[in-house]
């Protein structure tokens, strides 16, 4: 490089050092706004990383969809539905507390395994495209899973046993009977 030259900082050639212009491509070449475009830069790098967190960039749509819907999943839907539409004090109707608590729970269910395939679909996303997305669709499968046996396999059976139809009987009809009869009988019961 010859002495008192610079490249050009937009198309390369080698121009005088004093040059505030590019003879080669015309545009001016004043250190000051060099400086204000590595200024403007700087800051639309930190735009895009604030907006990470309020916006999903760069992910698949897989993912922000199974995210979403691992999040709705988590949401207590058999007690927000029983909250709205179950039994008054007045309305003492069992049946109706029960049903309301088991639709709720279905849709947990629902949301959940849809979370679940999303999860996945979203984690086979990430593998085979450059977008992110990988924590979304784990999250989605772990609260899918949890979504379903929270409220289909333990919360609602416990709530509806033990606060809704306290005289709900666990059993199976056939082992009730057994059980009732032996009780009469005065004999533990016999499998």
């Amino acid at each position: 490089m010859a002495e008192g030259m610079r490249p050009c900082p937009h198309c390369g050639q080698q121009i005088k050092s004093a040059a505030a212009k590019c003879r080669f491509c015309g545009e001016f070449v004043d250190d000051e706004d060099d400086e204000l475009e590595d200024e403007e830069e700087e800051e639309q790098e930190e735009d895009a990383g604030a907006m990470k967190w309020v916006a999903p960039v760069n992910r698949s749509g897989f993912a922000i969809l199974a995210g979403y819907l691992g999040i709705l999943a988590l949401v207590p839907i058999p007690f927000i539905l029983y909250g709205f539409f179950g039994p008054g004090e007045a309305d003492a109707n069992v049946k109706k507390a029960v049903k309301i608590l088991e639709i709720g729970s279905l849709i947990n269910v629902a949301l959940g395994a849809i979370a679940i395939l999303m999860g996945l679909v979203a984690i086979l996303m990430v593998f085979f495209s450059a977008k992110g997305g990988l924590g979304r669709g784990i999250f989605a499968i772990l609260a899918g899973i949890v979504s379903i046996v929270l409220y289909w396999a333990v919360l609602t059976p416990w709530f509806i046993q033990n606060k809704v139809d306290v005289n709900r009987n666990p059993l199976p009809e056939k082992l009730q009977k057994q059980l009732e009869e032996a009780q009469k009988a005065g004999s533990a019961p016999t499998k």
